[in-house]
């Protein structure tokens, strides 16, 4: 199953149970990962969701717990790194009005989980083999402040002067873009995904729309996400 056939599957499953704006951003945000990683499991911490989203990393966790119950994705977290997620492909479209089941997720899940839930000492307890990861590529270590073209890393006043001739720019996100620049250059001028930057203007054009401050109610307005076309339903009618 590829990405939309996976998107189609997720917005008639989204038409019979509404998971509401932060669920749809969230699962866009990990299926756009996921189809960038060539359809394997990846990583990603809450910190990059709460970035790039605009919402409260509370929000976050909240909601991959929903869309985890709802059986549509998979996620192990471990403490100080980032979650590894997996995109479900065979949960089931809700008919219109079914509240979705707790066991849904669980059929799911990896047999890691139930080895975390059951007893350490149990003297019947047979051993659960862990289930294999998928890292993502690239994770070669990279030397700071060294571009692959050997190009110099732009200055911040550089990069403040270059969004000043953005059409989305405010100068209220000068803090905000000084925290994305400092991020690329403590990873060796690469980016969250840790792809390596060789041409920071159009990558700081396309990320400056979700530089933006969470909002002060700590819930996301349209405003807050991508705009996304939703794709036409496939035609069911044989000519």
């Amino acid at each position: 199953m590829n990405y939309l056939d996976l998107l189609h599957k997720f917005w008639d499953y989204n038409q019979n149970e509404p998971l509401g704006i932060t669920s749809i951003a969230i699962y866009l945000f990990l299926l756009e990962n996921w189809d960038k990683n060539n359809a394997n499991d990846f990583k990603v911490s809450d910190v990059t969701i709460s970035d790039e989203l605009g919402i409260t990393r509370k929000t976050v966790k909240a909601t991959k717990e929903k869309l985890r119950n709802c059986g549509l994705i998979y996620y192990e977290t471990q403490n100080g790194l980032p979650s590894y997620y997996r995109i479900i492909l065979d949960y089931t479209s809700l008919r219109k009005g079914e509240k979705p089941k707790k066991d849904v997720a669980e059929r799911n899940q990896k047999p890691i989980e139930a080895k975390e839930k059951s007893k350490p000492d149990s003297p019947t307890e047979s051993p659960v083999e862990e289930p294999k990861i998928v890292t993502p590529p690239s994770q070669e270590p990279v030397k700071p402040n060294v571009i692959t073209d050997n190009k110099a890393i732009p200055t911040l006043t550089e990069i403040i002067d270059f969004a000043k001739t953005l059409p989305k720019y405010d100068p209220s996100l000068d803090s905000r873009i000084q925290e994305r620049y400092e991020s690329w250059v403590n990873n060796g001028w690469r980016t969250l995904r840790n792809d390596p930057i060789k041409d920071w203007e159009p990558l700081l054009k396309a990320t400056l729309p979700f530089i933006v401050k969470t909002p002060q109610n700590g819930t996301l307005t349209l405003g807050n996400i991508p705009n996304i076309k939703v794709p036409k339903p496939k035609s069911t009618y044989n000519e």
